[in-house]
């Protein structure tokens, strides 16, 4: 049986085509950016990929964190399978001059500690 997997990693790094892979394969359900709120209350009695959970006021994270991972855990029936997707350094500064100078930002990147 698959296992229900979270998808991180910070804007560049490919997240969303990695992502898109599971939502390719028929066997799961695949939440792009999800309020971290929507995520409690979804079922994952069948396996989900889940890209980047957007932060909420209402569950707020612990140091460290973008989203209180312990809570997303206790909603799922086994822990989930964890992919940090990294981008070499370098490539992803190149591909970021466009996007810097439009001042995009990527939420996932804003951290507290030892997820950056």
């Amino acid at each position: 049986m698959p296992k229900n997997v979270v998808i991180l990693g910070c804007g560049r790094s490919g997240t969303s085509i990695f992502g898109e892979l599971f939502e390719a394969l028929p066997q799961y359900s695949y939440l792009s950016e999800p309020y971290f709120g929507d995520l409690l209350e979804f079922d994952f009695q069948s396996p989900a990929a889940v890209k980047i959970p957007r932060e909420s006021k209402q569950f707020p994270a612990p140091a460290g964190q973008t989203f209180p991972v312990d809570a997303l855990i206790k909603v799922m029936p086994t822990i989930p399978i964890f992919f940090w997707q990294v981008r070499h350094p370098l490539d992803a500064i190149a591909s970021l001059k466009i996007g810097i100078s439009k001042s995009f930002a990527h939420r996932s990147c804003i951290s507290r500690g030892p997820f950056t």
